[in-house]
């Protein structure tokens, strides 16, 4: 054996944990250098003697520890092996336990160290790592030394990297068994897709391509594409699906997302459920929030409160909010104006206090009730509709050019038509009042022709009676008076 070196040394490259090594073969040649500058000194592979230094001087090129034959060097402690060199295309590199291994056949391996009895690390395939631990691979072990290749364990126990390019980190039992598959730690976990994640957490499964388990326990993210942030038992199946955390939750649906709570199902092509408890959007498109909610439609949007009733929607792309405190919806920043629906009830109250509104101007009730009577009024069916489906009332623009009320003309407000029927009360009401002293004064004239008393009117007024025909009763009643005044003259009676 040849050995020659000087004040540098070189180390083959791609060595995980290569500070520690570097460290130990430098130890090793000081010693090799004390041997050589004392020739006389004790020889530590008797039958072979060391050769003179050689290479003195500032040439890195001629600075080297080297055999002269294919054999592998070690380097040993105590009489047990710490460090082995082993000649491939590119030399291994092993470290640590003396039984950590290298495939035969398989160069530029490194196993940095670690390892124990009966739970060596190994490299089974070319350009693998190992940096410490115990009892982990890095290859696939099927004989084959080139087709697992630039795998990586980083420490840990009983770990295994056995895709091309795939990694563990650490952690305990963990499998990175596709291309580029990538388990950053933690215990039993496995990435199993070509370039899929695991980041830690314990028994997470990423067996899709491209899927990712960030932690967690117990979580999967099957298909390609597939992402489950964390928390437990939860299962993204489909391409694309999301679980964000949560417990026991499920993305069955292209693209499907949960964001977390407990038994939920996003089921449905591009379906939502944002958390809450078992809620169900099996729709393409659905939304489903709260609390037993059930977008069993397309394009349905289903609230539930707290309670224990599940809220369905009933067609597609319907609206469905359960809510049994009430509903509040605000239209300005400030939470000034509002509309209400209170628990229990079935109408909206809107905010219309006087201190919100300015420029109050008075209304003619009976110009109202002109308007009203010139502006059409007509049944008719929305386009939007079945045409089976009708309605009575007019239209925005009419609207609008009777009263100029509202944003545009487009649109009526539902304000805005009550405020207009009040109006037209009142002005209807004082039209009744007018009509009620004429009937009367009429009447006063119809009994002093006849000369008897004013009609006696009983518990329901008279006015009361006659209100719906008033005009036609007050016609009445002038023909009536010119008939008598006929008669009187016909019969020579006074005028």
């Amino acid at each position: 054996m040849k050995i020659q070196m000087s004040r540098q040394l070189f180390l083959p490259a791609a060595v995980l944990g290569g500070v520690a090594v570097f460290a130990a073969v430098f130890f090793v040649a000081l010693a090799v250098r004390s041997v050589v500058a004392d020739p006389s000194g004790p020889v530590p592979n008797p039958g072979h003697a060391w050769t003179e230094v050689q290479g003195h001087g500032d040439d890195a090129d001629a600075c080297y520890v080297s055999t002269e034959s294919y054999q592998a060097f070690e380097v040993r402690v105590n009489g047990d092996r710490a460090l082995r060199l082993e000649p491939e295309w590119v030399p291994n590199l092993i470290g640590g336990y003396s039984g950590n291994a290298v495939t035969d056949g398989s160069g530029a391996a490194t196993i940095s160290g670690g390892g124990e009895s009966g739970l060596p690390n190994r490299v089974t395939d070319g350009s693998g790592t190992v940096g410490g631990g115990a009892d982990n691979t890095a290859g696939n072990d099927d004989g084959d030394g080139g087709n697992a290749e630039f795998a990586t364990v980083g420490g840990g126990r009983h770990n295994n990297a056995s895709g091309p390019d795939a990694t563990v980190g650490g952690g305990h039992g963990n499998q990175a068994s596709a291309n580029n598959a990538t388990v950053g730690g933690g215990l039993s976990n496995t990435a199993s897709g070509a370039a899929a994640t695991v980041s830690g957490g314990v028994e997470n499964t990423a067996s899709g391509n491209n899927a990712t388990v960030s932690g967690g326990a117990s979580n999967q993210a099957q298909n390609a594409h597939a992402t489950v942030g964390g928390g437990y038992s939860n299962d993204a199946s489909a391409e694309g699906a999301t679980v964000g955390g949560g417990g026991s939750n499920t993305a069955s649906g292209y693209t499907a997302v949960v964001g977390g709570g407990v038994m939920n199902t996003a089921g449905g092509y591009a379906a939502s459920v944002p958390g809450g408890g078992e809620n169900t959007a099996l729709g393409d498109f659905g939304f489903a929030a709260g609390r037993l909610a059930n977008a069993a439609q397309n394009g349905c949007f289903v609230w539930g409160d707290s309670t224990t009733t599940t809220v369905s929607c009933d067609s597609t792309d319907e609206f469905v909010v359960q809510a049994g405190g009430g509903l509040e919806f605000y239209s300005s920043s400030d939470l000034s104006t509002y509309c209400n629906l209170n628990a229990g009830g079935n109408s909206w109250s809107c905010s219309s206090d006087r201190d919100l509104k300015e420029n109050f101007t008075p209304v003619d009730g009976q110009a109202v009730v002109a308007a009203l009577a010139e502006m059409p009024i007509s049944m008719w069916n929305s386009k939007a509709q079945d045409d089976s489906i009708r309605h009575m009332g007019p239209v925005a623009q009419d609207f609008y050019a009777a009263f100029g009320l509202g944003e545009d003309e487009l649109s009526i407000g539902s304000g805005d038509i009550d405020g207009v029927a009040l109006a037209a009360i009142q002005g209807l009401y004082e039209l009744s009042q007018e009509q009620a002293e004429r009937i009367d004064a009429l009447e006063a004239r119809v009994a002093a022709l006849e000369g008897g008393t004013p009609l006696e009117r009983g518990s329901e007024s008279l006015l009361a009676s006659i209100m719906p025909f008033g005009p036609l009763f007050l016609a009445g009643l002038f023909v009536v008076g010119g008939l008598v005044l006929v008669e009187r003259r016909r019969a020579g009676g006074r005028s």
